[in-house]
């Protein structure tokens, strides 16, 4: 069975989503919806904008103190990907494939992590 795994959007961790938005504004893309993500470890306030056929998803920690998976991710840089999510046709065979050729693991949530393919990744 071929896996066919196209790109939805690409997550991209901030520490101030209100400036990020004014700057990937400037980029050409606009604002499409926002929400809030509450988990079991971490909560964020999401926002996907698109330019053209590409789509971003802004993360912010709501709570700057907490020490969130994301938060403990932008302890560097200002921007930083955090991830790429796939669209699937067929969801539970991809899952399965991915967890037995990329080593990937369940998060919850329906989310996959995947490892880098290699120690310089």
């Amino acid at each position: 069975m071929q896996h066919r795994l196209t790109v939805d959007h690409i997550g991209i961790a901030v520490r101030d989503i209100g400036t990020a938005v004014k700057e990937y504004e400037l980029l050409g893309f606009r604002k499409l919806h926002d929400s809030v993500i509450e988990g079991k470890t971490q909560e964020v306030r999401a926002q996907f904008m698109r330019n053209g056929t590409t789509t971003i998803e802004l993360l912010e920690p709501l709570d700057k103190e907490s020490k969130s998976e994301l938060d403990s991710y932008l302890k560097t840089p200002l921007y930083k990907m955090y991830h790429i999510c796939y669209e699937s046709e067929n969801f539970d065979s991809d899952v399965e494939y991915l967890m037995n050729t990329m080593r990937a693991r369940k998060i919850g949530g329906g989310n996959l992590r995947i490892p880098p393919m290699s120690k310089g990744a």
